[in-house]
């Protein structure tokens, strides 16, 4: 009776790993490191949390336009978001926030997230991310069909 059910969560838990590590091997960086990248030195970054250590539960909101340029609502609280003066970095930030929908995170935790470094690696992130959730766990390792 119980073998299926600890079979399922040891194949989402294996692939829950394989894709942190796809992830994780592509071109990544902290958010503060990509805002501040030399050719962006105009960027900044604003936040909102009430303390750096309250756990706040991910469930981004695409950016939209703010007073300080690009705010990404970070969870489903009002108070919870950070503007980014570039669009570009705001949607590099959001790309880096679908791998962690539903895990609670610390501001200090968000700012140390691994972000892709331009666009190519977001689209490599996002099909990584399509890879391993929306397929099988045989095919999403590459053991399958």
């Amino acid at each position: 009776m119980w073998t299926p059910i600890k079979t399922a969560c040891s194949n989402a838990f294996t692939t829950q790993a394989a894709m942190r590590a796809a992830i994780y091997s592509l071109s990544l960086k902290t958010a503060p490191r990509i805002v501040k990248k030399p050719a962006r030195r105009e960027n900044r970054m604003v936040r909102s949390f009430r303390a750096d250590q309250d756990k706040i539960e991910v469930a981004p909101l695409p950016p939209a336009a703010a007073d300080e340029g690009w705010r990404i609502q970070i969870s489903q609280f009002m108070f919870d978001w950070i503007e980014i003066s570039s669009r570009e970095v705001a949607d590099l930030l959001y790309t880096a926030l679908q791998l962690y929908i539903g895990e609670e995170v610390t501001m200090d935790s968000l700012l140390s997230l691994p972000v892709p470094v331009d666009a190519i690696a977001a689209r490599n992130y996002e099909a990584t991310l399509a890879r391993y959730r929306l397929s099988d766990h045989q095919a999403a390792c590459g053991s399958g069909n």
